[in-house]
């Protein structure tokens, strides 16, 4: 019968190791040797194995469960597995590679397997594979002496000669004891508190499941580092290993920032010496810990190291398995517990093979494979030491193991110059690397004939005076017209004594903020722009600590800044076009703008960015983007945020159009897309958080915009999400997308632009290189670089530093430094360059925060929350949505209610920076040394509820509202009367809440429901009640917009117009109409069409009258496609555009409409509705043209037995009979409107007639009745 053991502990560990791998060939090991001279016989190398497997039990062991428990059996001697075969040299390489990987199943001995390869007769490689449960680095020298005895024994049958074993493993493993509780004791208080896993910087996330798959890196420390770590060791009266392991835990903190670190390293069972000759696992891994301060020297570190081995030691019999178990430490197969780099220096007598007549060379084949995720071995050889690195495949290229393999020996060769000195203080880089991150450092050089960007603008208005500057719904600018406006507002200024002074603009989005802000800089003057919906408090404090004396606003009695003189602004102002006093001389050091940040005193900081920065980042932009003369670009971005600087003046340099949104637009991603697609904007600059909100919104309603170029995004991590894939695949398949970096502090730094096929995008894009004019340095906290792949603090030189902060000297000091003599700006967030330079940014380093674009202070909110009444004390952090971005949590000690502080806190900070949860707290968590921990403040999924009192949703409607809003807000339960904005929402999350109820319920909402129906229960109740189709106030329904006013100028009615506007030419009345304008007018008519492209509405156009036999030479010579949309504003149509089609046409004939029976009316009046009165007010805009409303109202087939249509011709429309309401049982008043409002447009001075088909000729004769 087989004799059963126990595992040893040992065995266990590699053993379980191996099973989390599913038998995969991490713990192979290879002896290998070039065998040269006489001819390799291969039955003497298998009975040399043979022998070896029958001296050692080990060799021929099963291990397995046995009952669910690990054991081994010990099964009779077989054969060992030879394999013999002939190579080239060329073949070589690959054949030790596969033969050295051979995989060893542990529960089929023999657990080795052979490979003999002949390279020539006299020639061969003989690699020998063993797994590491039955094998450690002892034995090589043990094979060495048997092999060589067995294999001559074979050769001339004579015995081995080898002494019998005196134990073998089994027995040995059966009397393994457990460790005493003493050295248990010792390990539970060396390692309490330890990282179980280390922060060593890797090139690939650490995926969830580690493969086997590592390779190798040769490693050399030369005789003078070989001496020097010899003489540190007599010094410290140390051994070498303390030297060198020491050095590797100073590498491993320096390279991870931790300064407690932990790595592994192989210790010895071999007490016994009846233990030395036998062949088996008897070597284990323990930790050794280190607290590594840069400001200790090596010397000290070494001491430590010393102790630290001794102690280790010591306490050795605690096997590595029962360490794990005493320390609940979890195993994972995404790594290794406890440590993930091992260090060995290997003392093992060398290896020497003796074979007859042959020349032995040992040879390392590596298997491919990795045990941990890195592990140095070193062996002394020849005065110094040389060995290998050993790491895995999907964590490390090979490119940085090899710098680390530098960075050890550029460690020891200036350790060992200056043991005394710093940690801090030496040299731990290579020069090749230094080489490598001076080439990564800086962008191209910047051009030296850049002019300043108002300076850029005016040459653009010389160059094209007449292009349109500034678009803004049908308002808009000419180049020409713009910088006229904005010259007599720099002249406003300097009669007033402004230039060279800071001025405020406080005006929102419109061409009077364009103008403002331009005249401010060709004023010489320093632009504050101040937000108008920041509160009051906010913009009082902006003003008084800039001091600014002047500020831009509209008319208002009060001023929007009490005590600072109000320059009131509207395009119709009359201003001086030339002024007495002389503009201030303007140069490149010059401030231009002047930003407002979050401040950690509880006060907002403002720096000043010089004209240098803008106009290099402008230049900069020029020449990368693919924006020029007349590209449409939006402007997005509050004024408050520097992006709408590099938004304005980015578009004007290059003779772009900028195209304004109005605020209600800019928050509703459906009237954003609407108003993308109606521009034909080309080029967006959105933060991410809003480039999502965009994704989702036209991936869910299928909407698409060809026409869009680039997005350009920046202020917060991108993520690359599977709605923003795609958005860039389908929706806007022409679009680059790029992710930009720069703090207010320097604005834009680093760019990355993402090309091609989306679905090969990164999901966490890098920031790119630095731009031109910029340099970048990735610095630790005692400004040294790190090295690649490190964790450093992000700092930035060159063209595009801030002068500092306002009134600020010891900040600006601080965040300012001056190294090396060149000026650098701190920038707080922690980032590192990829393998091929590339900077990923890592987070931020203190605790400010990025929130939906904004960067913000904790501190300053903490100030503000704990200066309210019955507040004692407060925190706040941030947490990451499910949704993606972040949000602030609030928490206090005190007695005031959560709500009454949130509306206290909104009169005093912006929105953004208002904590969307406020919690009351009895005490705040603390660490052991008194600390705030801020990781065990109770998030809101761990409390019972969101708010004080729950009311549980009472209807299947408001259970389902209910669970979506949960979703959005990231609460795990929200109340049929909770307040959306009072549990922390937003407007970007309220149009994240439109989109899903939408999917969730097929419910169509505007954004503006949310703040009108902000809890459960009444937007429940608003959705039901559409749901049940309400009785509309059709008297509110049919009124006339006020603002469709009758011009002066009104075009006589013509039964021959020379131009025609024509709506629904698509639709079945729509084009026999098209066809009656054609035969009775000589017109040209214009076609309204929906399409992709003007391209796509043509063949739309075509396609629809060929199915009627109705296209003919006319249509090609006399029918104009107007690419557009009656449900859009403005037709779907620019504003240019708009205006020239009003000013072409001398006749309109509106036939469109969208009609469905079974479609709700909201859904319908965009085009029916609101497309009449677009139509109204284009028939008014410059000149009162006549309007022919075609109407359908009354006809009805009501016993149709086929569908009318292409393939369905029936000429011409006859008379068909009335039905008093519509198929779907919807009130015919619904359809009315717009037939209602045309009859009463002529008594109020509108010349409108109105047809219905069937019951008169379409004619200006036709008349309301």
């Amino acid at each position: 019968m087989n004799p059963t053991y126990p595992m040893s502990f040992e065995q266990e560990s590699v053993w379980l190791n191996d099973q989390l791998q599913e038998g995969a060939s991490r713990y192979l090991e290879s002896w290998t040797y070039r065998l040269r001279g006489a001819r390799i016989v291969a039955d003497a190398v298998r009975a040399a194995l043979d022998g070896i497997v029958v001296r050692h039990e080990a060799l021929r062991t099963r291990l397995h469960l046995v009952d669910g428990v690990p054991r081994q059996t010990v099964l009779r001697p077989s054969p060992v597995d030879l394999t013999e075969c002939s190579v080239t040299p060329a073949e070589l390489s690959g054949a030790l590679a596969e033969a050295a990987g051979r995989p060893v199943a542990l529960d089929r001995p023999p657990l080795l397997r052979a490979t003999l390869l002949r390279v020539a007769d006299d020639d061969a490689v003989l690699v020998v594979a063993i797994h590491h449960a039955v094998i450690d680095g002892w034995c090589w020298g043990l094979l060495d002496t048997e092999f060589s005895a067995l294999y001559r024994a074979a050769l001339t049958g004579a015995e081995g000669g080898l002494p019998a074993i005196p134990l073998q493993f089994g027995p040995y493993a059966e009397q393994q004891r457990a460790p005493g509780e003493a050295s248990m004791e010792y390990w539970r208080k060396t390692l309490a508190g330890a990282p179980e896993e280390s922060s060593f910087p890797t090139d690939r996330p650490r995926p969830a499941v580690l493969s086997t798959r590592g390779d190798r890196v040769d490693l050399a420390l030369d005789t003078e580092i070989g001496t020097a770590v010899r003489q540190l060791a007599r010094t410290a009266r140390a051994t070498p290993f303390a030297v060198l392991a020491a050095a590797v835990a100073a590498l491993v903190a320096h390279a991870s920032g931790q300064d407690d670190v932990v790595i592994g390293t192989p210790v010895s069972r071999r007490d016994d010496e009846d233990l030395t000759p036998m062949i088996a696992c008897l070597s284990d891994v323990m930790p050794l810990r280190q607290r590594v301060s840069p400001q200790d020297s090596f010397a000290d570190l070494v001491a430590r190291v010393k102790a630290e081995v001794w102690g280790a030691v010591a306490h050795r019999d605690a096997p590595y398995s029962h360490l794990l178990r005493a320390l609940d430490v979890e195993r994972s197969p995404g790594r290794f517990p406890l440590f993930q780099v091992v260090f060995g220096l290997d003392d093992a007598p060398a290896p020497a093979l003796d074979l007859p007549g042959v020349a032995a060379e040992r040879m390392y084949v590596h298997a491919g494979t990795a045990k941990y995720d890195l592990f140095l071995h070193l062996i002394p050889e020849a005065g110094g030491f040389r060995g290998y690195a050993e790491f895995s495949t999907d964590l490390f290229d090979r490119s940085t193991v090899e710098r680390l393999a530098q960075r050890l020996a550029t460690l020891l060769r200036a350790a060992a110059a200056e043991p005394g000195r710093p940690l801090a203080e030496l040299d731990l880089l290579p020069s090749s690397e230094h080489a490598l991150l001076d080439a990564w450092a800086y962008g191209a050089a910047p051009s030296s004939d850049v002019p300043l960007a108002h300076e850029a603008v005016a040459a653009q208005a010389l160059r094209t005076p007449d292009a349109l500057a500034v678009v803004h719904g049908e308002r808009s600018l000419t180049y020409a017209q713009l910088d006229a406006a904005a010259t007599a507002v720099a002249a406003r200024l300097v009669d007033g004594g402004a230039a060279g002074q800071r001025v405020g603009v406080c005006l929102r989005r419109s061409p009077e903020l364009a103008v403002a802000v331009l005249g401010v800089l060709k004023a010489g003057s320093c632009c504050l722009p101040l937000d108008p919906g920041y509160p009051a408090d906010r913009i009082a404090h902006m003003a008084a600590d800039s001091g600014i004396r002047t500020v831009l606003a509209r008319r208002d009695p009060s001023g929007p800044v009490p005590g600072v003189r109000t320059l009131a602004l509207a395009m119709d102002d009359t201003f001086p076009t030339a002024s007495r006093a002389q503009p201030a001389t303007v140069s490149a050091d010059d401030p231009a703008y002047l930003i407002y940040t979050s401040g950690s005193t509880g006060r907002p900081k403002g720096a000043a960015l010089p004209h240098r920065a803008l106009a290099n980042l402008i230049a900069w932009q020029g020449a990368r983007s693919g924006a020029g003369p007349g590209t449409r670009t939006l402007q997005f971005a509050p004024i408050g945020f520097d992006v709408a600087f590099q938004e304005l003046f980015s578009t004007w340099a290059t003779g772009g159009t900028l195209v304004l949104v109005d605020e209600e637009v800019r928050r509703d991603p459906g009237g954003l897309l609407d108003l993308l697609a109606a521009e034909h904007v080309e080029r967006l600059f959105l933060p991410f958080i809003a480039l999502q909100q965009l994704a989702d919104y036209a991936c869910a309603t299928d909407r698409r915009l060809p026409g869009l170029r680039e997005v350009v995004t920046a202020g917060e991590q991108l993520h690359v999400t599977p709605a923003l894939r795609e958005f860039f695949r389908d929706r806007a398949p022409r679009a680059v997308l790029e992710n930009q970096y720069g703090p207010s502090e320097t604005h834009v730094v680093t760019a990355e632009r993402l090309a091609g096929d989306p679905e090969h995008w990164p999901g966490l894009p890098s920031v790119g290189r630095p731009i031109a004019g910029t340099g970048i340095r990735l610095l630790d906290a005692f400004l040294r670089p790190v090295p690649v792949g490190s964790a450093g603090e992000l700092c930035v030189s060159g063209e595009a530093l801030a002068d500092g902060y306002l009134g600020r000297p010891e900040l600006t000091a601080q965040r300012f430094p001056t190294v090396a003599g060149t000026r650098l700006y701190r920038t707080g967030d922690l980032a590192r360059y990829l393998p091929d330079g590339r900077i990923q940014c890592l987070g931020r380093g203190d605790d400010q925060v990025k929130i939906r674009g904004h960067r913000v202070e904790t501190g300053e909110v903490e100030s503000a929350l704990r200066a309210l009444p019955r507040v004692a004390d407060a925190a706040v952090v941030a947490q990451e949505q499910p949704a993606g971005g972040r949000r602030l949590l609030g928490y206090y000690l005190g007695t005031a209610e959560p709500g009454a502080l949130r509306r206290a806190l909104a009169e005093q900070l912006p929105e953004y920076m208002v904590p969307a949860v406020l919690t009351a707290l009895d005490a705040f968590p603390r660490t052991p040394s008194g600390k705030l921990d801020r990781a065990a403040l109770p998030r809101p999924e761990r409390l019972d509820a969101a708010t004080d009192t729950y009311v549980a949703p009472a209807t299947p409607t408001e259970e389902r509202v209910a669970a979506v809003w949960a979703e959005v807000l990231g609460l795990p339960r929200v109340g049929a009367r909770d307040d959306f904005f009072a549990l922390g929402g937003h407007s970007l999350l309220a149009t994240r809440l439109v989109l899903r109820l939408r999917q969730e319920l097929g419910t169509e909402l505007p954004l503006s429901a949310i703040p009108a129906n902000p809890t459960v229960f009444r937007l429940s109740a608003l959705i039901d009640g559409a749901t049940r189709a309400e009785a509309l106030d059709l008297s509110a329904e049919i009124a006339l917009p006020e603002d469709i006013v009758p011009a002066d100028e009104v075009v006589t009615v013509s039964s021959d117009p020379a131009q025609v506007l024509l709506t629904g030419a698509t639709g079945f009345l729509g084009a026999f109409t098209l066809h009656s304008l054609l035969e009775r007018t000589d017109a040209t008519v214009h076609c309204l069409v929906r399409g992709a492209d003007r391209e796509g509405a043509g063949e739309r156009l075509r396609s629809v009258l060929e199915g009627y036999g109705l296209w003919d030479a006319r249509c090609e010579r006399r029918v104009s496609v107007v690419h557009g949309d009656l449900a859009q504003p403005q037709l779907g149509l620019s504003g240019m555009d708009f205006d020239a089609l009003a000013r072409t046409v001398d006749a309109i004939y509106h036939v469109g409409a969208a009609v469905n029976l079974v479609s709700p009316y909201g859904q319908l009046k965009a085009a029916t509705v609101n497309g009449t009165a677009t139509i109204l007010r284009l028939a008014a805009r410059h000149r009162t043209v006549p309007v022919h409303h075609v109407s359908t109202v009354g006809v009805y087939t009501g016993t149709a037995a086929h569908p009318i249509g292409p393939e369905h011709p029936t000429g011409p429309p006859k008379r068909w009979s009335t039905g008093t309401r519509a198929a779907s049982g919807w009130p015919k008043g619904w359809w009315r409107w717009r037939g209602r409002g045309v009859c009463r447009s002529p008594s109020i001075g509108r010349p409108v007639s109105r047809g219905t088909a069937g019951r008169g000729p379409v004619s200006a004769a036709t008349t309301c009745g």
